[in-house]
């Protein structure tokens, strides 16, 4: 299992500084094949990388990429992290996938007007 990974980005190693680097905007999720509450918000995880294409979705697995996880301070898991331009600009701890999907839409609804306010 890949230690990062969203559809084409497959990664058994990095650092921090590639998460960070990859891209504008991402949304991570910290998570570990033994968790429960993980193979319970994957499925939603999953879909909402689907519904928008132009987001990186990225998977980190806390067992292979432990340093990372102790620089983003993850205490516990699932743990999503919305960035933008290498910024963490909001977090969400645990299973709630409503709370997720909400959330989540909300993250792709500002970046559509940051990105219509820059193009003004």
């Amino acid at each position: 299992m890949a230690a990062i990974s969203h559809h084409s980005l497959s990664v058994s190693h990095c650092d921090t500084s590639l998460v960070m680097r990859h891209g504008n905007a991402y949304y991570a999720m910290f998570s570990a094949p033994w968790c429960l509450p993980c193979k319970g918000v994957k499925p939603t995880f999953y879909e909402l990388a689907k519904k928008y294409p132009h987001i990186k979705f990225l998977d980190v697995d806390i067992d292979e990429m432990q340093e990372m996880a102790a620089e983003m301070g993850v205490i516990a898991i699932p743990m999503l992290f919305y960035y933008r331009n290498g910024v963490v600009v909001d977090s969400i701890c645990g299973k709630n996938t409503k709370d997720i999907t909400k959330r989540t839409e909300e993250y792709v609804k500002t970046l559509a007007q940051k990105e219509k306010s820059n193009t003004t």
